[in-house]
């Protein structure tokens, strides 16, 4: 039997993908910041020094800040409107309507 996969399906992988990746990414950019501050790997509770977790207290915020005004200035970068996101559509349906059909097994 063939079939034509669902725009719904496209749309849900690509939502879960986009969901995937930037968590993928926070160990990573935890793992640089614990790194640029010279946070002690293995360390126990209480011996940590003072100093580093100071470093720490400044340096977190300050990554986290730059990279939501990072996100904001690629929004500002690449805006979207009604007509655009209309004009998507319009081709994503174009691009759909030319896909081959999909056959499954039995």
């Amino acid at each position: 039997m063939a079939r034509t996969p669902s725009p719904d399906t496209h749309f849900c992988t690509k939502i879960l993908a986009a969901k995937k990746t930037p968590s993928s990414r926070c160990p990573f950019r935890a793992g640089l910041i614990l790194t640029f501050v010279s946070f002690p790997g293995g360390a126990k509770q209480g011996e940590v020094p003072q100093g580093v977790l100071t470093t720490l207290a400044l340096t977190e915020p300050a990554v986290i800040m730059m990279l939501q005004v990072c996100g904001l200035l690629a929004l500002l970068a690449f805006p979207i409107t009604k007509a655009v996101h209309e004009a998507n559509l319009r081709k994503i349906a174009a691009q759909q309507a030319d896909l081959p059909e999909v056959v499954s097994g039995p």
